[in-house]
């Protein structure tokens, strides 16, 4: 059986009556690190909903999960909570554009807080039921550990008890899991592709569509660059698409935009250290994730590695050169039997250059040790954008 589908912020449809009671929820929380103020409700789905915001000033958007006691695992009492989460942050990152947190070895005190801090998440990752409650509390402490250019940012989060606090969002929950995050105004990725975003502004509107491949390679650079950070970090997304990569606006880059990988409740930390290839397996309880963007491992076995994310950003690849949504025709039920027993993969056009077929083909291979790293991904990319960039 599969787990639900995750949402982002851009995944909600809000109805006229949430939008206009949304206006009434600018309220004030303070709290030990923060100065939050909820604005109009940006939209509402099944796991939750999401809220524009301010935190300290700055724009915002709140994912608000709204859960019940017993959905959180008896060890993460309201006081253990913070103290548990918190441990994940104050970890030193490398530069950016660096592999690893650290380069100064296994024994020295930069390497022993790293190894503590994510043995620590992967007790909050192995301890944790599968409910709302610790899905939420997962994914505050994942994301807040997180620091670089192309991943939404977790600037903290609230666990708050409904039935004490005067500014319940209108919830019938006993407890709310807020994640304030950086608001990225730009949208979705998968709503770029919709809009035609990376179609060539001089294309004719009547001939075949030509696509932006300067664009395009640099959005997929962004994200490679985002998941071999969270790779060396021994995070594994789960549920890579283009409904969660969001676009923040950024004026010194020539599409406009910097793209930023979103949303971690499906994430999962590595149990041990794995090479950087990520082939060895955890198992994941059950297939979870969405349905065109699953690896055959993880719908056959539910096995997990950081080459299913490799895998899923090999079908990102295609959509993002298309523009168009991954067997479109076929059911869930057609997607899974094609994968796992016909070697199914969608077909790019004759035209596509040879250098991106190439790409997606080695991502989505069969068998995960023959798909490539994000770090291997990353250095193809950025060779690629060179050799694209427009001659002076």
């Amino acid at each position: 059986m599969l787990s639900g589908e995750s949402v982002s912020h851009s995944d909600f449809s809000s109805s006229e009556e949430d939008e206009m009671n949304g206006t009434d929820l600018n309220r004030t929380l303070q709290g030990a690190a923060s100065i939050l103020q909820i604005k109009e409700l940006i939209g509402r789905g099944a796991f939750g909903s999401v809220y524009k915001a301010t935190w300290k000033g700055l724009p915002a958007a709140v994912k608000v999960i709204e859960h019940d006691d017993e959905e959180t695992h008896a060890s993460f009492s309201p006081l253990s909570t913070g103290a548990s989460l918190r441990s994940l942050q104050g970890i030193p990152l490398a530069a950016v554009g660096e592999e690893p947190f650290c380069t100064g070895g296994q024994d020295t005190p930069c390497a022993k807080q790293q190894e503590e801090a994510q043995g620590n998440a992967h007790m909050v990752s192995s301890n944790l039921a599968a409910t709302k409650g610790s899905q939420a509390m997962l994914e505050a402490a994942v994301s807040s550990a997180i620091c670089h250019p192309n991943i939404v940012q977790t600037y903290d989060y609230q666990v708050v008890d409904t039935y004490q606090s005067a500014t319940v969002l209108r919830t019938e929950a006993n407890r709310e899991t807020r994640i304030i995050m950086e608001f990225c105004d730009a949208g979705s990725l998968d709503e770029a592709i919709q809009q035609g975003r990376f179609r060539s502004s001089d294309a004719d509107p009547q001939g075949p569509a030509i696509v932006n491949l300067q664009a395009l390679c640099l959005t997929l650079l962004d994200i490679a660059s985002a998941m071999a950070h969270l790779h060396s970090m021994r995070i594994v997304h789960k549920d890579l698409k283009p409904k969660n990569v969001l676009l923040a606006t950024c004026a010194d880059d020539e599409r406009g935009f910097v793209a930023k990988v979103s949303d971690f409740g499906l994430s999962q930390l590595q149990p041990d250290r794995t090479p950087s290839t990520g082939t060895a397996m955890a198992s994941a309880g059950e297939p979870a994730g969405t349905v065109a963007y699953m690896a055959p491992e993880m719908l056959c076995y539910a096995n997990c590695s950081r080459a299913c994310d490799v895998y899923a950003f090999g079908i990102l690849v295609w959509e993002l050169y298309t523009g168009d949504p991954p067997y479109e025709q076929l059911s869930k039920v057609q997607i899974m039997f094609g994968v796992m027993s016909q070697d199914l993969r969608p077909e790019f056009p004759p035209a596509a250059p040879a250098w991106l077929t190439d790409l997606a083909c080695q991502c989505w291979a069969c068998s995960p040790a023959a798909r490539p790293s994000f770090a291997e991904v990353r250095r193809m990319l950025h060779d690629r954008a060179l050799q694209l960039q427009p001659a002076v």
